[in-house]
Parts: structure tokens; sequence; C-alpha cells
């Protein structure tokens, strides 16, 4: 699986962007708008806040810690139960 650019988390310039919108931090994640969006009303996925009333942002540091924490309860679930070993 190719590792999206915008997840790189290095030291930043001062230009550089630390938090995505919902649409960029899904396609970073590889998921749809919708389902990210589904997961936050939910209560789970990836840490986020608000900038004033309505802009919901996604710390990129929060979503890599966030996707590696999800690797790693994939790979202990048994067979056929998502994970590394679930049939594609």
């Amino acid at each position: 699986m190719k590792t999206d650019p915008t997840l790189r988390v290095q030291p930043h310039s001062p230009d550089e962007v630390l938090a995505l919108d919902t649409a960029a931090a899904a396609r970073a994640l590889g998921v749809s708008k919708v389902h990210l969006e589904n997961l936050r009303k939910q209560g789970g996925g990836p840490p986020w806040f608000t900038l004033g009333e309505r802009a919901v942002r996604y710390p990129k540091r929060a979503l890599v810690r966030w996707l590696d924490r999800q690797a790693l309860s994939s790979n202990n679930r048994p067979a056929g139960q998502g994970g590394h070993d679930a049939a594609a």
C-alpha cells in the first residue's frame, strides 16, 4: 500500500499545513469523506477539533497515530475478522 505524502510527519516549517480538513484527511487515510464523517459522528475515528463553529480539522500527527493503532488492532483479530488474514 502506498503511503499518502500528506501523512508524512516531519519537523514542520511555518508554511506547512499541520491539520487537514475532512476531505483531505479522508484522502490521506484512503476512505470516503462520508465514512470519516460517520466515524466522527459515532464517536470513533481519528482525533479532530473545530476552528470556529464549523471547520473540522484533523491534526496530521494524530492521523498517523490513529492509523498505526488501527493497523496494530487489526493484526490482533482472529482470522476472517479483518487484519492481514482477512479475505480480500
